[in-house]
């Protein structure tokens, strides 16, 4: 009976429900003693490795046209056992730790102390620079320790909202500059030739730059909050 449910709920991913409502399936099944707490952990480390598996899938196939315009930071989530842990002086308050994951370089620095420790399995996500990952967010599955969610919370709000007012902000743009040219040439004030449209293609060309920024910016806090999401889960389903 556990192994037949536990396959029933393993076989959704994160494209079918939500991790977030999977983990907390896997973890009622393990408290009612349907799963044993070697099969929930197994489901558990299937979740999230499906979960990393597509927030980095995204970029795999090759930079979007986003990132190589540089719109938008490169997302990058790594999971794995650290090594190499190196406490980073650093002129600010709090904690700075250099550590590597599965062969690549992490940084993260936080006001709290970081419990990291050479050995432990961990979740990180933020963002590349130079060929190294500049976390926001970690989550020690060893110890249980973890950042302060509040912070990837604030920030994934902050993405969404700012690049849904930008993206709706460039479409109205696009129809009103759309509008503009119609009345002008129905009013017969326009001119014509091509340097004419010169000022308007100017305008629809910064407008859909706005909206496109927009969409990058949504699109980056979309995928934030995913891993915060599943960060959430995971660390209540430690308990």
């Amino acid at each position: 009976m556990a192994r037949a449910d536990h396959n029933n709920t393993s076989r959704y991913g994160p494209n079918q429900m939500s991790i977030a409502i999977e983990l907390e399936k896997l973890k009622k099944l393990r408290d009612s003693g349907d799963l044993t707490a070697a099969q929930f952990e197994q489901a558990k480390n299937q979740l999230l490795d499906a979960c990393v598996s597509k927030i980095e899938s995204s970029y795999k196939a090759g930079p979007t046209r986003r990132v190589r315009l540089q719109l938008v930071p490169s997302v990058r989530v790594v999971r794995g056992v650290a090594q190499n842990v190196r406490v980073v002086p650093g002129k600010q308050a709090g904690q700075s730790v250099s550590l590597d994951v599965g062969g690549r370089p992490v940084d993260i620095s936080s006001s709290a102390s970081l419990e990291v420790d050479a050995g432990d399995r961990v979740t990180l996500a933020g963002y590349e620079r130079n060929g190294r990952v500049l976390a926001v967010a970690y989550h020690n599955e060893t110890t249980g320790a973890h950042s302060d969610l509040g912070r990837l919370r604030k920030g994934y709000r902050v993405l969404l909202a700012v690049g849904q007012i930008g993206l709706w902000a460039g479409l109205v743009a696009i129809l009103a500059t759309g509008l503009i040219l119609v009345l002008h040439r129905q009013a017969g004030t326009f001119t014509a030739g091509l340097r004419a449209y010169a000022p308007y293609a100017l305008a629809l060309l910064a407008a859909a730059a706005v909206a496109h920024f927009g969409l990058g910016l949504s699109f980056l806090g979309k995928k934030t909050k995913e891993f915060h999401d599943a960060m959430s889960a995971s660390v209540s389903n430690t308990d």
